[in-house]
């Protein structure tokens, strides 16, 4: 048996080593960042949930900021996602656990409780859009409020070197989704007498994090094409904090997130502890086999599961999506791809598709089939298929935790009140779904 001095001795022993270790792979990150990168680009998508309040610019615009004062030469490009208009989600739908700290309004309860969910949904659509007779697409009724997102924007992340808002229509891109789905039907014989003229969808929900890209890339061509093999794209939700923990100096930055996908396309990612390597220009994101070189782009770096692995589950890379790192090779081979992808095999790859389609199709909802179709697997699949190279931002193994997280899972008290600061809400559009509680309004 160890004694209580010896134990003692080892754990001290282990967290000096700890220490070394981690401070040899800053070391590592910040050499390769001063050498390589030249320059950085981050993609915000999804909802804008907490943005505005306290706590969000405190734990998460810290993120971007904290970045800048570390490497301040390094330019850094910020691009905005936001909806033109307000839309459904499955936090207003809850009939049952409904939760007004993350409704994104201020309420104490909703008038959906206890309801059937069809009837919740035909309930708020009249409040979130028409769906007009004799028309093939939805449209938006809840507007956002342009020049108040764009005021808080332009002051809160005044360190960027440039600012873009990409303003989307949901509605939009939904409709373009079920346009193809649609072409695709009509080259099926099964569906030859389907009435496929009024299918319509109000949202594409997780799958619009993904779909957007294409208008985001398109529409700033010019500047995507401009990117160097050196550049980064961190793509990743508003809705995204900062993890701490005891040890506060294990904490991850972004730049360590942007370090381990540029050392992982290096191979350099597992040998943290041997800085005295010097770095290997001439094999800058290649790979070396028997004499030749592989480009190791298009590539994409991902956050792994809370245990800091990668878990592959029945033959799929099983992870969380709150965000990816991307070369400017792989974010335009995403951006471009990802709808063609989808409808090469829209039955196991648009989760969208209306159930009597589906079940024409022959898709099958057991357990399995609906779990691969969420989105920690399916985006997964799209990288394997599309032959990327997936670096793991693997936690060092002394690290126990993933860098970020998302907010709604670091707080339990703070309200999210995105909805109301940002999108035409006022008392009595509340009170069509819910009830108002002016004691929670919180001013921008």
């Amino acid at each position: 048996m160890m004694d209580e001095k010896t134990k003692k001795a080892m754990h001290k022993a282990n967290e000096e080593y700890a220490k070394a270790d981690l401070f040899h792979f800053n070391e590592r990150v910040k050499t390769y960042i001063d050498t390589n990168v030249d320059r950085v680009c981050i993609i915000f998508y999804g909802q804008p949930r907490y943005l505005g309040t306290e706590l969000w610019e405190k734990e998460s615009l810290s993120i971007y900021l904290e970045a800048k004062k570390l490497h301040p030469k390094k330019p850094i490009d910020c691009f905005f996602v936001i909806w033109t208009h307000d839309t459904i989600d499955r936090h207003l739908l809850a009939t049952d656990r409904f939760d007004p700290l993350r409704i994104g309004l201020p309420v104490s309860d909703t008038k959906l409780r206890n309801m059937d969910l069809l009837d919740a949904y035909h309930l708020a659509e009249k409040t979130f859009f028409d769906d007009c007779s004799g028309d093939d697409r939805i449209y938006g009724k809840i507007p956002v409020k342009k020049d108040l997102v764009e005021r808080y924007i332009y002051d809160k992340f005044i360190f960027a070197n440039n600012i873009t808002i990409c303003w989307y229509d949901p509605y939009e891109l939904s409709h373009l989704y079920t346009t193809d789905l649609k072409a695709w039907m009509r080259n099926r014989p099964e569906f030859e007498n389907y009435d496929i003229q009024y299918i319509k969808e109000n949202s594409l929900l997780w799958l619009s994090q993904h779909a957007v890209m294409e208008w985001v890339f398109y529409d700033n061509r010019e500047y995507f094409d401009g990117l160097s093999r050196n550049s980064l794209i961190f793509k990743t939700r508003y809705d995204i904090q900062k993890m701490h923990r005891e040890n506060i100096e294990s904490r991850f930055n972004l730049w360590s997130a942007l370090g381990c996908f540029m050392l992982g396309t290096t191979g350099q990612i597992s040998d943290v502890h041997r800085y005295e390597d010097p770095l290997k220009d001439s094999l800058h994101n290649f790979v070396e086999h028997e004499g030749n070189l592989i480009d190791l782009y298009p590539a994409v770096g991902y956050s792994t599961t809370t245990h800091g692995g990668t878990e592959v589950l029945k033959g799929l890379v099983d992870s969380v999506d709150y965000w990816f790192v991307f070369d400017p090779t792989g974010f335009s081979h995403y951006a471009r791809n990802f709808r063609k992808w989808v409808f090469d095999d829209p039955v196991e790859k648009y989760p969208k598709i209306p159930n009597p389609v589906a079940k024409v199709a022959g898709r099958i909802d057991d357990g399995y089939g609906i779990w691969k179709r969420t989105p920690e697997r399916l985006i997964h699949k799209f990288f394997i298929e599309e032959q990327f190279t997936l670096i793991p931002i693997a936690n060092h193994w002394r690290w126990q935790y993933p860098a970020f997280c998302m907010f709604r899972r670091g707080t339990e008290t703070t309200r999210d009140l995105h909805r109301w600061h940002f999108y035409d809400w006022d008392e009595a559009r509340v009170n069509e779904l819910f009830i108002f509680d002016p004691e929670v309004v919180d001013d921008l």
